[in-house]
């Protein structure tokens, strides 16, 4: 593939150094480890610490390995006692630093940055450990619902989450959040089809959900006060709609969409002019030429700095499609061709990197996988994740989300198994996880990953007709204090 880029550790405030570079790595969902560069000519030094659980304490029984890369072995290793506390001796050299917790707890790590320690500097490393077990719980089951999900997180502990879907019984447009441990559902409109909902990033986290609705058209819907308030957005025969919101205040929508009028069938942008939702008014402007067949599946994602460059995966013709992507340049939209081996491109998933880098999931239906495409320099890279059987019409969703560290993460529906899955890219290979395979689950599956990494997903129940949410909550946060110093 092309670059990979390895998981590094956010620190805050418990580490005492003697003049050495010390930077954190995570390689893997598990373990934690730091990279321990040893300046020429240096005395032995002594690595110690303690391991401690902010919930229960002190954890003993994990692993303290050194590695030296240039001799390609494990230098020498520690385990924690019953306080947590280790001590190492080295010898002058490059090390790679590893924090095994007992398997039997199956914990995993998470957490991200890198680090620069000199003489006298005190630092904290904090950071959260995933218990590895997934929860399911259902959401919603009042009728036939949980089609076309889309979950949005609050930025912000305990990252509530929110959810948008359609209640097949009724054919109305739901939403529902979750408060404390009770989830609340309510209905925004009167019909629906795909749903795509973001939450507007500063408190109180406004939710605002585009949706093909009423009368062939797309709508948009915010929260204002207690009331939804929804407008139809321009566009005849419009739909397969995908929302985002700019980051900083007034938070301004941006909308992807698919605008079929006779045969000038064509792929939209759209955003809000004005303050609020209540008063804006919609500008919209065409991204492929009319009659191109294309932008149906589209998924919309924004840049995180002014002016927030918005990107668009989509699918390009019917049948035997291809996918594509455009981006705004200046006032000029590019479009490129992504995949065209075959019939991909179906219900796509768009993430922006760091540096605004686009990474794409998406269903090639001539081999009935699961596909991963990213850009590298101007290059379009492709590969096939899981083989998932043939979809059916709508219930295929894959989801794409990027951790810190711009690595993928996957969720899917496995067809053939009838389960919901997720794969993630450790920096080598691809991992696969089954989340819920209790009868037939995980269609209009939609991820997100919190602030710390870990993963939150909701999905359609086909079996039972309800809506489900399924995450990996935090089993600890783990302080490691480690105290570097000279031997006497």
């Amino acid at each position: 593939m092309g670059k990979r880029k390895l998981w590094t550790l956010i620190a805050a405030p418990g580490l005492a150094v003697t003049g050495l570079l010390l930077t954190f790595l995570l390689l893997g969902w598990n373990p934690a480890g730091a990279s321990v560069d040893i300046p020429p000519h240096s005395a032995s030094l002594t690595v110690s610490g303690t391991v401690t659980c902010q919930a229960t304490g002190p954890i003993s029984d994990v692993e303290v390995a050194l590695w030296n890369w240039e001799k390609s072995s494990v230098v020498t290793s520690d385990t924690t006692g019953i306080n947590g506390t280790y001590s190492v001796t080295l010898d002058e050299g490059t090390y790679y630093l590893e924090f095994l917790p007992p398997a039997a707890t199956g914990l995993h790590a998470k957490a991200h940055t890198t680090l620069e320690l000199i003489t006298d500097t005190v630092l904290d490393a904090d950071f959260c450990i995933c218990s590895g077990v997934w929860v399911s719980e259902t959401v919603d089951s009042a009728g036939n619902v949980g089609a076309y999900t889309s979950l949005a997180l609050e930025p912000t502990y305990p990252y509530a989450p929110h959810i948008s879907y359609r209640d097949v019984t009724s054919a109305r447009l739901k939403y529902a959040y979750l408060s404390g441990t009770t989830w609340f559902s309510e209905t925004v409109d009167a019909a629906s089809w795909t749903t795509s909902l973001a939450l507007a990033p500063t408190y109180p986290h406004t939710p605002a959900i585009s949706y093909d609705g009423r009368d062939n058209h797309t709508w948009f819907a915010c929260l204002s006060g207690t009331t939804w308030i929804s407008k139809i957005v321009p566009g005849p025969y419009a739909g397969d709609p995908s929302l985002a919101l700019e980051p900083a205040y007034p938070h301004t929508p941006h909308m992807s969409y698919f605008w079929s009028l006779g045969t000038a069938q064509t792929l939209y942008h759209a955003y809000l002019s004005g303050t609020t939702c209540v008063s804006g008014t919609w500008d919209y402007e065409e991204v492929e030429p009319p009659y191109s067949q294309a932008g149906r599946e589209s998924s919309l994602a924004l840049e995180s700095t002014d002016p927030y460059t918005p990107h668009i995966s989509y699918r390009y013709r019917i049948g035997d499609s291809d996918l594509r992507y455009a981006w705004l340049s200046g006032t000029i939209w590019l479009t490129e061709t992504v995949d065209s081996a075959g019939d991909v491109g179906k219900l796509s998933s768009l993430a922006l990197d760091r540096s605004g880098n686009p990474h794409i999931s998406y269903l090639d239906d001539t081999n009935n996988a699961v596909k991963y495409a990213w850009l590298s320099g101007t290059t379009w890279f492709s590969e096939t994740v899981d083989n998932i059987g043939e979809p059916p019409y709508g219930g295929g969703h894959s989801s794409l989300g990027l951790d810190q560290s711009d690595l993928p993460y996957i969720t899917y529906y496995d067809v053939t198994h009838g389960d919901l899955k997720l794969a993630r890219f450790d920096g080598k290979t691809w991992i696969m996880q089954t989340v819920d395979s209790e009868e037939d689950v995980g269609s209009y599956n939609s991820l997100a990953l919190d602030p710390r990494g870990c993963p939150h997903i909701s999905y359609y129940d086909t079996a039972n007709g309800d809506l489900k949410y399924a995450y990996i909550p935090p089993r600890y946060y783990v302080y490691l204090p480690l105290v570097m110093r000279n031997h006497p």
